[in-house]
């Protein structure tokens, strides 16, 4: 009966981590770079400005409100967007504000900006962490293998 070397069943353990390492890295990648753009450009106060009207309240996971946006420029109507920034006592429903389009894809940004920075910061590093983490171990635990008989 022959069983698997010590050696070998550790670098197959740093093969399957570094694997799903790497799998958080790019899960994470996948949510935190398309808001890196829009977050800029509304710390900036670039974007098209206008007006949010709020519609309703939706406290599931944390509470937000949808409404619609209309540009300046009355050319941009954009339905069923968010307002990034507002909490939920800072509207109403049928309420307007101010408002920034910074060109995200569900939400329009209050003039301040974006207020959640650290959440795009932390999610780049834990990123960046599981890549460098990932890479390592994979190149470890295939070093390891390659080099025992």
């Amino acid at each position: 009966m022959s069983s698997s070397p010590p050696y070998a069943v550790f670098a197959v353990g740093r093969l399957v981590v570094g694997v799903v390492c790497l799998g958080c890295a790019i899960f994470l990648g996948y949510v935190v770079i398309p808001d890196y753009a829009p977050a800029v450009r509304a710390q900036r106060g670039s974007g098209q400005k206008g007006v949010f009207v709020a519609e309703r309240l939706d406290c599931s996971r944390r509470c937000v409100w949808y409404g619609r946006f209309h540009a300046d420029s009355g050319q941009t109507v954009r339905r069923n967007v968010w307002l990034e920034g507002a909490g939920r006592d800072d509207l109403a429903a049928g309420r307007p504000t101010r408002a920034l389009d910074t060109g995200a894809r569900h939400y329009v940004y209050t003039p301040e900006g974006d207020p959640y920075w650290l959440g795009l910061i932390g999610g780049t590093l834990l990123g960046l962490a599981g890549l460098l983490c990932g890479c390592h171990l994979l190149r470890a635990g295939a070093n390891t293998l390659r080099r025992r008989p």
